[in-house]
């Protein structure tokens, strides 16, 4: 589910399409349109985000990100680090799945990880909030300790 300030919810489902179109004409920094197989998020597009991320980088990001089950990935790193193994028992997805979809990200840039001993602990980086800043602000807090 994506939150928008002062308008309606959008629910969508991992089978859903998310289409994300960079603009300098948006306003105010986000629009989301619903559409018959996902949803459309228009963003505020700088010219500094252009001058720093190339075109390539910038289509594995959007790539990385064009997935449901990858955005709620990146929205629950975003509020705690965790393993493969404590994602897929908390997202109710399974191993192959998160691990699959962290290679993507990872790949991207979108998330680190650490070794803690034995553990791999994976973290959401910058890179998704220097390119789009309002990109986790509408979605929910759901995995809030």
């Amino acid at each position: 589910m994506i939150y928008q300030p002062f308008a309606k919810e959008h629910y969508i489902s991992s089978q859903d399409v998310i289409h994300f179109v960079p603009s300098y004409f948006i306003w105010p920094h986000l629009s989301i349109q619903n559409i018959h197989n996902g949803i459309v998020i228009t963003y505020d597009l700088s010219k500094r985000t252009i001058q720093q991320t190339n075109n390539i980088e910038m289509e594995k990001i959007l790539k990385a990100v064009g997935d449901g089950t990858r955005i709620q990935i990146l929205n629950f790193l975003k509020q705690m680090e965790n393993t493969t193994q404590g994602m897929a028992q908390l997202l109710s997805l399974s191993e192959s799945t998160v691990s699959r979809d962290l290679n993507i990200l990872k790949s991207a840039g979108l998330v680190s990880s650490r070794r803690v001993n034995k553990y791999v602990l994976y973290h959401v980086t910058t890179t998704i909030t220097d390119l789009i800043p309002s990109f986790f602000d509408n979605l929910p807090n759901e995995y809030s300790n």
